[in-house]
């Protein structure tokens, strides 16, 4: 039997070709606690091998890469790991609902075979002001279109 993990995250050092973004807790609405404060430095760090050698340790096969936080919209280092291990992983991504090409983006997701759903946080009032006032709105109505799901995470600000 192949047993998969749902949700991993893959993190690379912050580099001029890939910036992590500017101010992480910004990003995350300023929800992080200390208590987890430390995924957002130079503890985060795991390469794919990395993460595919911890997952064969407690024998997990393959899993699903939820793009970090720290790439803000920028998916490609997911992407890569998923191309270099396309038996292994595929990618959980992120795109901006303001993008003026999102349609477009959402349909070259879901033509990516190494793709499957697309993802957006909802931690703090910041985040559940933009859902009700229709923020991700471009987002859902570009995934129904396209047939993308969606995964969310929005814990208690719903």
């Amino acid at each position: 039997m192949r047993i998969l993990d749902g949700q991993v995250h893959i993190v690379g050092p912050s580099t001029p070709e890939r910036p992590w973004v500017a101010d992480l807790q910004s990003s995350v609405g300023g929800a992080v606690g200390a208590a987890t404060a430390k995924h957002f430095g130079d503890d985060a760090l795991i390469s794919a091998e990395q993460m595919l050698a911890a997952m064969k340790t407690v024998g997990v096969h393959g899993g699903v890469l939820v793009v970090s936080t720290h790439y803000g919209f920028d998916n490609r280092f997911s992407l890569d790991a998923a191309a270099a291990y396309p038996d292994r992983f595929r990618v959980v991504g992120k795109l901006d609902p303001a993008a003026p090409d999102l349609d477009d983006q959402v349909a070259a997701w879901k033509a990516n075979p190494l793709t499957g759903a697309l993802r957006f946080l909802v931690l703090s009032a910041n985040h559940r002001a933009q859902l009700v006032s229709g923020h991700f709105a471009p987002l859902l109505a570009a995934c129904s279109k396209h047939g993308v799901p969606i995964q969310t995470y929005a814990a208690g600000n719903l």
